[in-house]
């Protein structure tokens, strides 16, 4: 069972250096603009074997501000979807469509390794 829980961990330190990429290639891929769709990886700053959290944002050029207006980030779950296609986004949108959903794919068999490295944590942990 040792050998599982170390695989898993491995397995998920590969998966989490992969998704700091595809945040990067997205970020760079993308023009700093109304719709860019980014993946934050957030780190929740407690003790946490989760993190770090990768989570879907959309950026806007928001007028909540009375100076002056400011760029705000909301989280969305279906980031393919809100991938802009035209203007400046045209050229990059097959790109940045392929990153997200090679992210995507990390994302869920992350989260399904996740869920087996805490079942077997929780079983090893009686036996030390």
């Amino acid at each position: 069972m040792e050998d599982n829980f170390s695989k898993a961990t491995r397995a998920i330190d590969i998966i989490n250096r992969e998704l700091e990429s595809s945040r990067q290639k997205l970020r760079d891929l993308q023009p700093i603009k109304h719709g860019s769709v980014q993946l934050e990886l957030h780190n929740c700053g407690k003790d946490c074997k989760g993190c770090p959290h990768p989570r879907w944002k959309v950026w806007k050029w928001s007028k909540r501000s009375v100076n002056k207006p400011v760029w705000v980030s909301h989280l969305i779950k279906h980031p393919a979807k809100r991938l802009k296609k035209t203007g400046d986004f045209e050229a990059v949108y097959g790109d940045s469509l392929n990153v997200i959903r090679y992210a995507t794919s990390l994302i869920k068999i992350r989260k399904e390794l996740l869920e087996e490295h805490r079942k077997l944590g929780s079983v090893l942990r009686p036996l030390k």
